[in-house]
Protein backbone atom coordinates (compact mmCIF):
# COMPACT_ATOMS: atom_id res chain seq x y z
CA UNK A 1 0.00 0.00 0.00
CA UNK A 2 1.31 3.42 -0.95
CA UNK A 3 1.67 6.28 1.48
CA UNK A 4 -1.22 8.01 -0.28
CA UNK A 5 -3.57 5.05 0.21
CA UNK A 6 -2.53 4.71 3.85
CA UNK A 7 -3.34 8.35 4.50
CA UNK A 8 -6.71 8.06 2.75
CA UNK A 9 -7.72 4.99 4.77
CA UNK A 10 -6.55 6.63 8.00
CA UNK A 11 -8.43 9.82 7.12
CA UNK A 12 -11.61 7.86 6.39
CA UNK A 13 -11.26 6.08 9.72
CA UNK A 14 -10.92 9.38 11.58
CA UNK A 15 -13.97 10.78 9.78
CA UNK A 16 -16.12 7.78 10.74
CA UNK A 17 -14.99 7.88 14.37
CA UNK A 18 -15.51 11.65 14.47
CA UNK A 19 -19.04 11.34 13.07
CA UNK A 20 -19.92 8.70 15.65
CA UNK A 21 -18.57 10.86 18.46
CA UNK A 22 -20.41 13.94 17.17
CA UNK A 23 -23.71 12.10 16.80
CA UNK A 24 -23.32 10.68 20.29
CA UNK A 25 -22.54 14.06 21.87
CA UNK A 26 -25.43 15.83 20.09
CA UNK A 27 -27.87 13.03 21.04
CA UNK A 28 -28.53 12.33 17.37
CA UNK A 29 -27.58 8.75 17.98
CA UNK A 30 -28.00 6.99 21.29
CA UNK A 31 -25.36 4.30 21.55
CA UNK A 32 -24.00 2.76 24.71
CA UNK A 33 -20.38 3.69 25.44
CA UNK A 34 -19.40 0.02 25.29
CA UNK A 35 -20.82 -0.20 21.78
CA UNK A 36 -18.88 2.91 20.75
CA UNK A 37 -15.64 1.47 22.11
CA UNK A 38 -16.28 -1.84 20.36
CA UNK A 39 -17.00 -0.14 17.04
CA UNK A 40 -13.85 2.00 17.31
CA UNK A 41 -11.65 -1.02 18.11
CA UNK A 42 -13.17 -2.96 15.24
CA UNK A 43 -12.76 -0.12 12.73
CA UNK A 44 -9.16 0.54 13.75
CA UNK A 45 -8.40 -3.18 13.52
CA UNK A 46 -10.09 -3.45 10.13
CA UNK A 47 -8.10 -0.49 8.82
CA UNK A 48 -4.80 -1.96 10.00
CA UNK A 49 -5.72 -5.35 8.58
CA UNK A 50 -6.57 -3.81 5.19
CA UNK A 51 -3.30 -1.90 5.12
CA UNK A 52 -1.34 -5.03 6.05
CA UNK A 53 -2.91 -7.09 3.28
CA UNK A 54 -2.07 -4.41 0.74
CA UNK A 55 1.43 -3.69 2.02
CA UNK A 56 2.55 -6.94 3.67
CA UNK A 57 3.21 -5.38 7.08
CA UNK A 58 3.18 -8.20 9.64
CA UNK A 59 2.75 -5.91 12.64
CA UNK A 60 -0.35 -4.29 11.14
CA UNK A 61 -1.66 -7.75 10.24
CA UNK A 62 -1.55 -9.07 13.80
CA UNK A 63 -2.59 -5.75 15.36
CA UNK A 64 -5.51 -5.56 12.95
CA UNK A 65 -6.78 -9.04 13.80
CA UNK A 66 -6.39 -8.35 17.52
CA UNK A 67 -8.20 -5.00 17.20
CA UNK A 68 -11.12 -6.49 15.28
CA UNK A 69 -11.50 -9.36 17.71
CA UNK A 70 -11.30 -7.10 20.77
CA UNK A 71 -13.92 -4.81 19.22
CA UNK A 72 -16.15 -7.79 18.43
CA UNK A 73 -15.71 -9.15 21.95
CA UNK A 74 -16.64 -5.77 23.47
CA UNK A 75 -19.79 -5.64 21.34
CA UNK A 76 -20.76 -9.19 22.27
CA UNK A 77 -19.98 -8.57 25.95
CA UNK A 78 -22.09 -5.40 26.05
CA UNK A 79 -25.11 -7.28 24.72
CA UNK A 80 -24.69 -9.93 27.45
CA UNK A 81 -25.18 -12.68 24.88
CA UNK A 82 -22.28 -14.57 26.42
CA UNK A 83 -20.95 -14.49 29.99
CA UNK A 84 -18.12 -12.02 30.60
CA UNK A 85 -15.70 -14.79 31.52
CA UNK A 86 -16.16 -16.42 28.11
CA UNK A 87 -15.58 -13.23 26.11
CA UNK A 88 -12.65 -12.23 28.35
CA UNK A 89 -11.01 -15.62 28.01
CA UNK A 90 -11.61 -15.66 24.26
CA UNK A 91 -9.93 -12.26 23.80
CA UNK A 92 -6.88 -13.29 25.82
CA UNK A 93 -6.56 -16.63 24.04
CA UNK A 94 -6.95 -15.12 20.57
CA UNK A 95 -4.17 -12.62 21.28
CA UNK A 96 -2.07 -15.45 22.73
CA UNK A 97 -2.69 -17.43 19.53
CA UNK A 98 -1.44 -14.51 17.45
CA UNK A 99 1.82 -14.45 19.40
CA UNK A 100 2.08 -18.21 19.02
CA UNK A 101 1.61 -17.88 15.27
CA UNK A 102 4.52 -15.44 15.15
CA UNK A 103 6.70 -18.02 16.91
CA UNK A 104 5.59 -20.90 14.69
CA UNK A 105 6.44 -18.90 11.56
CA UNK A 106 9.89 -17.98 12.86
CA UNK A 107 10.99 -20.40 15.56
CA UNK A 108 14.37 -18.78 16.12
CA UNK A 109 12.47 -15.78 17.56
CA UNK A 110 11.47 -17.27 20.91
CA UNK A 111 10.15 -14.07 22.54
CA UNK A 112 6.47 -14.51 21.43
CA UNK A 113 6.27 -17.60 23.65
CA UNK A 114 6.46 -15.43 26.77
CA UNK A 115 3.38 -13.22 26.15
CA UNK A 116 1.53 -16.18 24.62
CA UNK A 117 2.05 -18.33 27.71
CA UNK A 118 1.21 -15.54 30.14
CA UNK A 119 -1.96 -14.52 28.27
CA UNK A 120 -3.08 -18.14 28.00
CA UNK A 121 -2.58 -18.62 31.75
CA UNK A 122 -4.52 -15.47 32.62
CA UNK A 123 -7.31 -16.45 30.22
CA UNK A 124 -7.59 -19.88 31.82
CA UNK A 125 -7.76 -18.34 35.30
CA UNK A 126 -10.44 -15.86 34.13
CA UNK A 127 -12.58 -18.74 32.87
CA UNK A 128 -12.12 -20.89 35.98
CA UNK A 129 -12.77 -17.99 38.33
CA UNK A 130 -15.80 -16.85 36.33
CA UNK A 131 -17.44 -20.25 36.73
CA UNK A 132 -16.51 -20.35 40.44
CA UNK A 133 -14.14 -23.27 40.01
CA UNK A 134 -11.27 -21.53 41.81
CA UNK A 135 -11.24 -19.00 44.62
CA UNK A 136 -9.11 -16.30 46.22
CA UNK A 137 -5.43 -17.13 46.52
CA UNK A 138 -5.64 -20.03 44.07
CA UNK A 139 -5.90 -17.42 41.31
CA UNK A 140 -2.48 -15.97 42.07
CA UNK A 141 -0.97 -19.43 42.47
CA UNK A 142 -2.26 -20.56 39.07
CA UNK A 143 -1.12 -17.42 37.26
CA UNK A 144 2.40 -17.67 38.67
CA UNK A 145 2.43 -21.40 37.89
CA UNK A 146 1.48 -20.60 34.29
CA UNK A 147 4.35 -18.12 34.06
CA UNK A 148 6.69 -20.76 35.49
CA UNK A 149 5.47 -23.27 32.91
CA UNK A 150 6.06 -20.73 30.13
CA UNK A 151 9.69 -20.20 31.08
CA UNK A 152 10.05 -23.92 31.72
CA UNK A 153 9.05 -24.55 28.12
CA UNK A 154 11.61 -21.99 26.98
CA UNK A 155 14.27 -23.86 28.92
CA UNK A 156 13.18 -27.17 27.36
CA UNK A 157 13.80 -25.86 23.81
CA UNK A 158 17.26 -24.46 24.60
CA UNK A 159 19.98 -24.98 22.02
CA UNK A 160 23.50 -23.74 21.48
CA UNK A 161 22.08 -21.15 19.11
CA UNK A 162 19.24 -19.60 21.16
CA UNK A 163 21.08 -19.83 24.53
CA UNK A 164 17.96 -20.20 26.68
CA UNK A 165 19.74 -21.57 29.74
CA UNK A 166 18.68 -18.46 31.64
CA UNK A 167 15.00 -19.44 31.41
CA UNK A 168 15.38 -21.93 34.25
CA UNK A 169 15.83 -19.13 36.77
CA UNK A 170 12.48 -17.36 36.26
CA UNK A 171 10.85 -20.79 35.87
CA UNK A 172 12.09 -21.99 39.24
CA UNK A 173 11.47 -18.59 40.82
CA UNK A 174 7.85 -18.39 39.65
CA UNK A 175 7.28 -22.01 40.64
CA UNK A 176 8.51 -21.22 44.13
CA UNK A 177 6.26 -18.17 44.33
CA UNK A 178 3.30 -20.27 43.17
CA UNK A 179 3.89 -22.89 45.86
CA UNK A 180 4.41 -20.17 48.45
CA UNK A 181 1.13 -18.43 47.57
CA UNK A 182 -0.80 -21.70 47.61
CA UNK A 183 0.44 -22.99 50.95
CA UNK A 184 0.49 -19.63 52.70
CA UNK A 185 -3.29 -19.50 52.43
CA UNK A 186 -4.11 -23.10 53.22
CA UNK A 187 -1.68 -23.54 56.09
CA UNK A 188 -1.09 -20.45 58.19
CA UNK A 189 2.58 -19.98 59.03
CA UNK A 190 3.82 -22.46 56.43
CA UNK A 191 4.40 -19.81 53.77
CA UNK A 192 7.30 -18.04 55.53
CA UNK A 193 8.92 -21.41 56.24
CA UNK A 194 8.70 -22.44 52.59
CA UNK A 195 10.05 -19.08 51.53
CA UNK A 196 13.03 -19.49 53.88
CA UNK A 197 13.72 -22.98 52.54
CA UNK A 198 13.57 -21.68 48.97
CA UNK A 199 16.07 -18.95 49.79
CA UNK A 200 18.42 -21.49 51.36
CA UNK A 201 18.08 -23.82 48.38
CA UNK A 202 18.70 -20.95 45.95
CA UNK A 203 21.79 -19.88 47.88
CA UNK A 204 23.20 -23.42 47.99
CA UNK A 205 22.50 -23.88 44.29
CA UNK A 206 24.30 -20.64 43.45
CA UNK A 207 27.33 -21.61 45.55
CA UNK A 208 27.52 -25.11 44.05
CA UNK A 209 27.22 -23.77 40.52
CA UNK A 210 29.95 -21.21 41.15
CA UNK A 211 32.32 -23.85 42.59
CA UNK A 212 31.70 -26.14 39.63
CA UNK A 213 32.41 -23.30 37.22
CA UNK A 214 35.68 -22.51 39.04
CA UNK A 215 36.75 -26.16 38.89
CA UNK A 216 35.95 -26.29 35.18
CA UNK A 217 38.08 -23.20 34.54
CA UNK A 218 40.95 -24.67 36.60
CA UNK A 219 40.76 -27.96 34.69
CA UNK A 220 40.84 -26.17 31.35
CA UNK A 221 43.84 -24.06 32.41
CA UNK A 222 45.97 -27.07 33.41
CA UNK A 223 48.61 -27.98 30.77
CA UNK A 224 48.06 -31.24 29.02
CA UNK A 225 50.42 -34.02 30.10
CA UNK A 226 52.68 -35.38 27.39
Amino acid sequence: MSLRDSRISLGALLVVIGLLALAQNLDWLRIDSDHVAGIIFFLVGATLFYQSRAGGNQFKFYAGIAGMFVGFAILVGSTRILPDQITGTAVLWIIAALFLRVYLKKREAYWPIIPAGILFSIGLVVALEGFNLIYDVTIGALITFGIAATFGYLYSIRTEQNKLEWAKYPALGMLGVSVLIYFSDRHYGVGPIIFSILLIAAGIGLIVQTIRADRQITTNDQPAQV
